[in-house]
């Protein structure tokens, strides 16, 4: 599903930096957000955060969660909960986005399944 408000935004990030965290992200809902029953259902959204301008986009799966002493070790170079996996996805993810002034997180919400924000700046934001 993509759930995106018809915003007119430009942001200050490097498409191809953007691309390959998106990519990362969608990669990891589509193996890893596999419910006990039913189909994997990913969720991109994006919103305007009022105040500070920042753009948020959101990519949320319906699997089973990270279990939290995982969670705590997310984005730790070389941590992994799978065997074919390197565990640099997350960690070169957060340092693309850290790298053009945005940030990556796992963040709480209603429901099953994990999200993962992605807080951008706006590049057309004018504080009052």
């Amino acid at each position: 599903d993509l759930q995106l408000p018809r915003l007119d935004l430009q942001v200050p990030m490097d498409p191809g930096h953007l691309s390959q965290v998106l990519t990362n992200l969608l990669d990891n809902a589509r193996r890893h957000g596999q419910p006990a029953r039913g189909p994997v259902r990913i969720e991109i959204g994006c919103e305007r955060i009022p105040g500070n301008g920042r753009i948020h986009l959101h990519v949320t799966d319906n699997g089973p969660g990270i279990a939290p002493d995982a969670a705590a070790r997310l984005f730790e170079p070389f941590f992994t909960t799978s065997r074919s996996g390197t565990g640099l996805g997350l960690y070169l993810s957060r340092e693309l986005c850290e790298f053009n002034d945005a940030s990556l997180a796992q963040v709480a919400h209603a429901g099953t399944g994990c999200r993962f924000r992605i807080a951008l700046p706006d590049a057309d934001f004018k504080k009052d």
